[in-house]
């Protein structure tokens, strides 16, 4: 029997391997019809999952070989969707490796050949093409094309806005809606050396729209925390890391 498989399930680490050696089986048990197709997704996704672990912990040729194999997967049975969220993870491993080019270059060459129509996209289409212009902006912008990535964030913020408020699990575990452009961008603004920019961005973020997922709040927080100690305001610097220090800490008392 295949199952269905979610990040919410906060499945613990240990388990990835088995659920990888699991996933390998069950393409080599089907070779044709439905089955196979799902035992072909459900591979396609784990090993995405296991990519994106790697990255984590820096294993990232690895976690490039993982999210390969999660990608051939994906275009086999056409699920367009689950491949552009290999392709973005590809960017975020090569993005840690320096690659800055070749990021930004494969972001924009996807995206372009992935585009959804606004009118009737769905939030997973809506999501994967977002998410690739951000990779391709976070490369930008630390190859000193901040106009470039001012521009791909401004084109994710129009899939964002469609959506109109934060979608979670979306295709490859992803969540995106309108607040990913804009804290992408204010650490557009803080690699261009603007944090009075930064700091406007905060000011005007969605409101009532939902959360983001905790990495990606946390590290916009960190961002604005620099911000305010550029511009010389240390103690609204040492509140935001003190409220991250104190809310992590009460994570890890709840584990």
């Amino acid at each position: 029997e295949i199952y269905t498989l979610s990040l919410h399930d906060a499945l613990p680490i240990s388990i990835h391997p088995a659920l990888v050696r699991s996933a390998h089986h069950h393409v080599d048990a089907y070779d044709t019809g439905d089955n196979r197709r799902e035992a072909l997704r459900l591979r396609a996704d784990v090993t995405g999952i296991a990519g994106r672990y790697l990255i984590q912990i820096r294993a990232h040729d690895l976690a490039l070989i993982a999210l390969h194999a999660s990608l051939r997967d994906a275009l086999e049975i056409g699920d367009i969707q689950l491949a552009a969220a290999s392709v973005s993870s590809q960017a975020w491993a090569m993005l840690r490796q320096g690659r800055l080019d070749e990021v930004e270059r494969l972001s924009i060459t996807t995206a372009d050949q992935i585009e959804p129509k606004m009118s009737t996209a769905t939030p997973d289409e809506l999501s994967g093409w977002g998410w690739l212009l951000l990779r391709a902006a976070a490369a930008a912008s630390r190859n000193n094309r901040a106009a470039e990535a001012r521009e791909y964030t401004r084109t994710a913020a129009t899939a964002g806005t469609r959506l109109g408020e934060q979608t979670h699990d979306l295709a490859g575990h992803k969540t995106f809606g309108p607040l990913e452009p804009q804290l992408l961008l204010a650490e557009v603004e803080m690699l261009d050396d603007h944090p009075d920019k930064a700091i406007q961005i905060a000011d005007e973020l969605p409101r009532g729209v939902g959360r983001t997922d905790t990495s990606s709040w946390d590290r916009y927080h960190l961002d604005i925390a620099q911000a305010r100690l550029r511009l010389g305001d240390a103690d609204k610097a040492t509140n935001i890391m003190t409220k991250l220090r104190q809310t992590h800490q009460i994570g890890r008392a709840h584990v």
